[in-house]
């Protein structure tokens, strides 16, 4: 079903006649409201017979207004009401379906009277209760967003239309295509586009949505329980009698019905428990079951104690109890100038009102330069922006706890030792919303004027004070240990720096340079811990070059490329002191080839060239190198760890193991399984003989057997019950090869045997047999060789079903051809490409319009080195100024570079290489009055990609594309 809402602005003429006949023919809708007819009842007459349909017509007032309505034959539709400004109709479109309303609506044009059409609206609203459709020219705007030109429209009016879609519980329907649906046909700059045409309607469905979907759940998506219960009962008695090849086949047919019926009650309880089902193999509805039904239990507040230590257990009382307490928080109560003296006029003051008339007096410029002069150096004070305390670590972007969590080490360190010199320090923890809450911030802004400025602990020269930190919930205060300062009140010190960095900077590396730091003396944990993993950060970290003017060309770490980060070339003797800074053009801010091929091989000059340049001017910041991102993480750190302690392998056993272990993680079975593995290897399970070992038990007898030195050997393959199961277990190995060198080498020597199937069989059966001695231990059940021979592999087979059904389908949403851009709009779409012998860098750039034809296009061969990913950046970052120098406004930037996209889109640059040329694009987008990233998949980007692929040089162009290309082209617009 579908409806059509036009204002026609006049159906007299034969190209709103056409119009109207080529959108009914292409739409096909059931039903036509026309709005602004401009004509009389009979045109109306005429053009049912002309479309085949019914209707009806509300005749214009002079050369104004106007309405009609047209549906199918087939509907069966009502007239209700009509006037002027409305035609209101029950329609049913096909027998057997239910009465809906449609009310087409063309607003009052007249400002003054606007409001005769929401009282109109507001009573269709209360003459029926069925689903209602309201469409057609409302003239009016939901918002100034709606409007582009001309003045914006007054809050009043758009506030009122408001008011009357909600009051008629009217909700909007999402607009798709063109925004605006009316313009004023004037010239620029004098044109106005508007939406005045809108639909919105009333869901009524919703109310008894959770009827259909219980009936739903009965009659289409039933389980039967009694079935499950039958088969599991037949299954049961299979497996308890004799094993024959007919039960077998018997038992597996069964198994696969009940892990349809399952599974398919299992996926209904997943959409309703919320939680992520981990894929593990355990069918374990009754789990989901629990969590769905008694989420909402464990949500539920069932009482709770008042004010007066009264237990409240109404549904009203609990919702005011926690109103009121909150209230009681949050609210102020207000206190009067003379109720805030009674606490403040016993504090003695630190600066009275002669010594503030001082200090508010006009300061000249001679006190300023004499203040500057008598300043140490290592005392100046930092700008003051007042944004964030920098005591603050929780919660707050780019900031962690666990930084005030080493502060409080360092300080606590310093407290601890410190032997010498002047009165100590305390520290003192405190609650912060039991110590503040309930005390009024006017009080406190009072006490610390009176009080004046807290000083706290400075642990070195330089270092800066601290008198706080801030944890989630919880304040730690430092202060001198005096009777004078336990009952100080706090006053959060600002500071533009980050606290932990210049605490141990100035106690461990007061020159600034980490890297070159050493232990020093009485180090702290936090230092010792730093300096134990500081060899890492040195092989893993290097410059990436902004300015160049930190970084030394043969010392500093600067090239991308591991693991010296060095140039291999030797210095000159005179310019063992050289800069980067010096390597770079100040005025374009690019490389001085001439001068860089010059001075270093090949091997390095080429990868100096390579490196990307900020035009825009960043400084020189430190990066790691062994993430995409160059930002620091645990596991590409723990990995270099690994890689710089691994000795190369100097037998064949060391080969063996770092195969098996590979064999072991890329096993496509349970990561539970492979983590018992792991375990079982290393010797760490919990057997009998290690829980003699380490937690001094002595009953360390085996629950299947009952052998006195129950390990992980025993568990596995001495243990009688095992052997048993390794019988029925159709593996083609030698269990018995290996099994008295170790854990480790029984299962290498039994895995060198298998194929990848057979092998996760074999991992299945090992973590099958741990967890029935678990059972048959901790719960006492009695099982049989049968269950564990039968339950391991339906276990790998029920994991291998569920990953494969649970693999996500392509996602067939993104935009795999191209798109035209909105109007008045140029789309440019970019691509790079590594070619040649030499890996250079081709870019191809095409502009087209809202019409896909082409306004012009570049290529650009850059004869550099480099790879996919910076390629398709410098790509984006010449289609930028191909645009800025074409003078357009509003572009859409797209490529097929879905990494790059996302960067541009985050807003923010990274540490990664093509770093700076993203945080060029981001600021020359800045300057279009509209600029937007969009990713598109290389088949909808194929011309870009073509102009990429034969860059030869740099080549521009107009409107005329290459004869190559032409097709390409064309192929686009045709799609």
């Amino acid at each position: 079903m579908s409806v059509l809402a036009w204002n026609c602005r006049g159906l007299g003429g034969p190209w709103s006649i056409r119009t109207l006949g080529t959108l009914i023919r292409d739409n096909n809708p059931s039903l036509v409201f026309l709005a602004e007819t401009k004509c009389s009842s009979r045109l109306v007459e005429s053009l049912k017979r002309k479309f085949d349909m019914h209707g009806i017509g509300v005749s214009a007032h002079g050369r104004s207004g106007g309405l009609a309505v047209f549906w199918v034959k087939s509907a069966n539709v009502q007239l209700q009401s009509y006037s002027q400004h409305h035609i209101d109709l029950s329609v049913q479109l096909e027998g057997g379906q239910p009465f809906w309303r449609f009310t087409g609506v063309y607003g009052e044009p007249d400002t003054s009277k606007r409001e005769t059409t929401w009282n109109l609206l507001s009573r269709l609203h209360a003459q029926s209760c069925r689903a209602w459709l309201c469409a057609g020219d409302f003239n009016e705007i939901l918002d100034n967003s709606e409007k582009r030109g001309g003045p914006l429209r007054p809050n009043w009016q758009i506030r009122n239309f408001r008011q009357a879609l909600t009051a008629c519980d009217l909700h909007d329907i999402v607009c798709t295509g063109d925004l605006f649906t009316w313009s004023n046909r004037q010239l620029a700059p004098y044109t106005v586009y508007e939406r005045l045409d809108r639909g919105g309607g009333i869901a009524d469905r919703l109310a008894s949505c959770q009827q259909h979907l219980k009936r739903w759940n009965h009659q289409v998506f039933k389980v039967d329980r009694n079935r499950i219960q039958l088969l599991e009962d037949r299954l049961h008695s299979l497996l308890s009698g004799p094993i024959t090849k007919q039960s077998q086949e018997e038992s597996s047919q069964i198994r696969k019905e009940i892990e349809g019926l399952v599974s398919k009650e299992e996926t209904k309880w997943r959409q309703r428990s919320k939680d992520v089902w981990l894929r593990e193999g355990d069918r374990n509805t009754s789990f989901f079951h629990r969590q769905a039904s008694n989420r909402f239990q464990s949500n539920l507040i069932r009482k709770l104690k008042g004010d007066d230590d009264e237990w409240v257990t109404s549904e009203e009382g609990i919702r005011q109890c926690i109103s009121s307490h909150f209230q009681r928080v949050y609210a102020s109560c207000r206190p009067t100038p003379d109720a805030i003296a009674l606490g403040t006029d016993c504090l003695r003051r630190v600066v009275d009102d002669s010594m503030a008339g001082d200090l508010l007096q006009p300061y000249t410029a001679e006190e300023v330069t004499k203040a500057l002069f008598q300043m140490a150096p290592l005392k100046s004070p930092g700008s003051d922006d007042r944004i964030i305390s920098p005591v603050q670590s929780a919660f707050v972007p780019g900031r962690l706890i666990t930084d005030n969590i080493l502060l409080a080490f360092e300080l606590n360190h310093f407290l601890n030792s410190k032997s010498k010199g002047g009165p100590g320090w305390m520290a003192l923890k405190l609650d912060v919303s039991k110590a503040y809450d309930k005390v009024e911030w006017s009080f406190l802004e009072q006490l610390a004027e009176h009080e004046g400025r807290l000083k706290g602990v400075s642990i070195c020269r330089g270092a800066p004070s601290i008198s706080h930190l801030l944890f989630a919930d919880d304040t730690l205060i430092f202060r001198r240990a005096s009777p004078e300062n336990t009952r100080a009140v706090l006053e959060v010190l600002e500071s533009p720096d980050k606290l932990l960095s210049r605490v141990l900077r100035a106690r461990y590396f007061p020159s600034g340079n980490l890297f070159e730091a050493s232990l020093g003396s009485r180090p702290s944990f936090t230092w010792r811990s730093v300096m134990a993993a500081l060899f890492l950060f040195r092989a893993g970290c290097r410059w990436r070059i902004g300015s160049g003017v930190h970084v030394r060309v043969w010392t500093d770490p600067w090239l991308p490329r591991p693991r010296s980060f060095r140039p291999i070339t030797p210095p000159a003797p005179n310019l063992a002191h050289l800069l980067v800074s010096e390597l770079i053009d100040p005025v374009s801010r690019d490389w001085k080839t001439e001068l860089v091929e010059r001075l270093f091989w090949p091997c390095d000059s080429s990868i100096i060239l390579a490196i990307p340049l900020s035009r825009v001017g960043e400084g020189d910041l430190l990066t790691w190198h062994y993430s995409k991102n160059g930002s620091f993480t645990v596991r590409s750190a723990y990995h270099l760890a690994v890689s710089l302690t691994d000795t190369p392998c100097s037998s064949s056993r060391a080969a063996a193991e770092t195969a098996w272990w590979r064999k072991v993680w890329q096993a496509r079975v349970p990561s539970k399984v492979k983590v018992f593995i792991w375990r079982a290897c290393l010797n760490a399970l919990p057997t009998g003989v290690n829980l003699r070992k380490r937690a001094s038990i002595c009953q360390v007898m085996c629950p299947l057997c009952g052998d006195g030195s129950e390990d992980v050997l025993h568990v596995l393959l001495r243990c009688p019950f095992a052997r048993q199961v390794w019988g029925l277990i159709s593996l083609a190995a030698d269990f018995k090869a290996g099994g008295k060198q170790g854990e480790l080498l029984w299962m290498q020597s039994v895995a060198s045997q298998l194929d990848a199937q057979s092998f996760g069989l074999f991992v299945c059966v090992c973590w099958a047999l741990w967890w029935f001695r678990n059972r048959s231990a901790m719960e006492g059940e009695r099982v049989t060789p049968v269950h564990v021979a039968t339950f391991a592999p339906q276990f790998l087979n029920s994991f291998l079903h569920q990953a494969a059904a649970s693999s996500s389908p392509p996602n067939s949403s993104t935009p795999s051809s191209w798109k035209a851009p909105p109007l008045e709009h140029v789309k440019i779409n970019f691509d790079g490409a590594v070619v040649g012998e030499k890996s250079e860098m081709g870019i191809g750039v095409i502009a087209r319009d809202s019409q896909g034809q082409c306004v012009a296009w570049m290529t650009h061969r850059i004869r550099r080195a480099g790879f996919g990913e910076l390629a398709e950046t410098w790509a984006a970052w010449e289609a930028i100024q191909f645009a800025l120098r074409r003078g357009w406004r509003r572009v859409v930037v797209e490529g097929d570079c879905l990494n790059l996209i996302r960067k541009l889109n985050a807003g923010q640059g990274d540490l990664s290489l093509t770093g700076p040329l993203v945080l060029d694009i981001q600021y020359f987008a800045a300057k279009f009055s509209s600029c937007q990233f969009s990713w598109i998949k290389r088949s909808g980007n194929s011309v870009a990609h073509f102009l990429a692929q034969s860059a030869n040089g740099y080549v521009e162009g107009g409107s005329i594309v290459p004869p190559s290309v032409f097709g390409l082209l064309s192929s686009d617009i045709s799609n």
